[in-house]
């Protein structure tokens, strides 16, 4: 069963009916967002957008970075704790 032009809506309030005849639907196409630069999206009404709407996704790039990072530290940590870092460097100058 197809909605008419002369369909009433039972949760539509009588004055809105009127307003909403001659409407139509929007779909994801007819809306256009404008594409910002990637700084845009770092701040922080962008990022509470971002993290609120897609919690999964962001929580996942977020924990990745971190250990990205952490993993960094561990390795920049152990090559400065090594032994040879104490040794002199004899072939500075040719």
């Amino acid at each position: 069963m197809s909605k008419g032009e002369n369909e009433i809506n039972p949760d539509v309030a009588p004055d809105q009916q009127e307003k909403q005849k001659g409407k139509k639907e929007l779909c994801i196409d007819d809306i256009e967002e404008p594409i910002m630069d990637w700084k845009m999206y770092f701040y922080p009404a962008n990022v509470t957008k971002i993290m609120h709407k897609k919690t999964l996704i962001f929580s996942l790039i977020a924990g990745i970075y971190y250990l990205v990072q952490f993993l960094y530290c561990c390795a920049a940590v152990n090559f400065y704790s090594d032994a040879s870092r104490l040794a002199p460097c004899y072939n500075l100058v040719d």
